[in-house]
């Protein structure tokens, strides 16, 4: 029997030798395949396990889903919400979906990828530490380290598909808190939500945009400086009103403060003896200015407003050239008179269709048209300025000519008839 034992060997060896060839030939197509379809899969499976089990969930809410009595929501303490009544039961449900299909699609990513690291990790780690063991079975080098790239890779992709289970469960467990502490609030602020949560403001917030992402928050909003998380359209609406309320305010406490400034200016510049002409257009051009600044606070478009504030330095520049020459306000009669009424009207009319909740052809158009009309009254408005220095560059231009025609005379500078004489001989002289 023993003269038999190396043949049978040969034969074994030679059959996995074929094996190992085979293995050889496909296996990096299977690394490219693994690569691209395990990660598509475990996501493709995570995303059908939470429809398929949010679809059930609303079934189970149309049919048999228990309904909260009225009065038991009534029990909690009332809360401010802009001034509108407590909502229904109901209501506040539609505030947020369910976050089983979360959590299941998250266990069961999670099983998978602790399943793939356990048997393809075990395997990875087999190839990479008994190469003498598999030596002894005639595996050829090549397959044993192309079946070990293979291996790890796959443990790789089972270990992201492990990580993206736990933090869905994490997510889902967080989205619950979420809920327990809104109760049948409609905003909560970041900072209340970060010291319920026992976790940092910043990680609260990155939470509630995955949250909003996931369509956990159907009607989620976050305000512009990131301080609160609004659960229903209507809240971010009020936010939002309140908000240009609040700018309003504070562009209304600017101005008067400004009016009050002005107001001492207008006594100081009285006392000083200007013209009653030159104090009218101080006093007109501060409060056209001043209506200016109001719409631009509850104007939102950045290009008007940055147009708004380049009228207004011109405006600015024109009332401190009446108080330094009170006669050039004779030229700037139709500013007031025209130009700067025009300019607000047309604000005012921007402002209003900014607010509209439909913006169609006609008020995108209109806004096109008075956004181009503005850039014509500032051009407008740097002319009128450059007009009221024409007595004075006449009059520099003429002190100019005076003094040099004394320099001259004492012969301190050549005469500007001596140059047209000697220009006259060298003329003379080529002929």
């Amino acid at each position: 029997m023993d003269r038999y034992e190396p043949k049978n060997r040969t034969d074994a060896s030679v059959d996995f030798e074929r094996l190992c060839r085979s293995i050889d030939k496909t296996v990096t197509q299977i690394s490219k395949a693994v690569g691209r379809g395990l990660g598509d899969a475990g996501e493709a499976i995570g995303n059908a396990i939470n429809e398929a089990v949010e679809k059930n969930s609303a079934a189970r809410a149309k049919g048999t889903a228990p309904v909260v009595p009225h009065s038991s929501a009534q029990k909690t303490t009332p809360v401010v919400r802009f001034g509108r009544p407590t909502p229904s039961a109901n209501a506040i449900r539609k505030r947020f979906r369910s976050s089983a299909g979360l959590s299941v699609s998250g266990g069961v990513m999670t099983a998978l990828g602790a399943m793939g690291i356990l048997s393809f990790g075990g395997s990875a780690l087999i190839c990479a530490t008994s190469p003498a063991l598999f030596a002894i079975a005639g595996v050829p080098a090549t397959a044993l380290v192309a079946g070990g790239i293979v291996c790890a890779i796959i443990a790789a992709l089972s270990t992201w598909l492990t990580v993206s289970g736990i933090k869905r469960i994490g997510l889902a467990s967080r989205f619950n808190g979420f809920k327990r502490i809104f109760g049948d609030r409609e905003a909560v602020s970041f900072d209340e939500l970060a010291v319920q949560m026992h976790q940092s403001k910043k990680r609260t917030i990155a939470d509630a945009r995955k949250m909003m992402k996931r369509g956990l928050l159907p009607e989620g909003h976050i305000d512009d400086e990131c301080t609160a998380l609004m659960t229903t359209n209507e809240s971010y609406r009020l936010y939002r009103q309140a908000q240009r309320e609040h700018r309003r305010n504070i562009a209304e406490k600017q101005a008067a403060r400004t009016a009050q400034l002005e107001q001492q200016a207008a006594a100081t510049e009285e006392q000083n003896g200007l013209p009653a002409d030159a104090r009218k257009f101080i006093a007109d051009g501060s409060a056209y200015l001043r209506r200016m600044r109001e719409l631009d606070a509850s104007i939102a478009d950045p290009a008007v407003s940055s147009r708004i504030a380049s009228i207004e330095a011109v405006v600015g520049r024109m009332t401190e050239r009446v108080k330094n020459a009170p006669s050039v306000v004779e030229l700037l009669d139709k500013l007031m008179d025209y130009y700067l009424p025009t300019t607000v009207k047309l604000l005012e009319a921007y402002d209003d269709l900014e607010k509209q909740p439909v913006q169609g052809d006609n008020i995108t158009g209109s806004r096109k048209e008075i956004e181009h009309t503005l850039e014509v009254l500032y051009r407008a408005y740097e002319k009128l300025l450059d007009e009221t220095y024409r007595d004075l560059s006449l009059d520099v231009s003429a002190d100019i000519s005076v003094l040099n025609a004394v320099l001259a005379q004492e012969g301190l500078a050549r005469s500007p008839f001596d140059e047209i004489s000697e220009r006259t001989d060298h003329v003379d002289n080529e002929r």
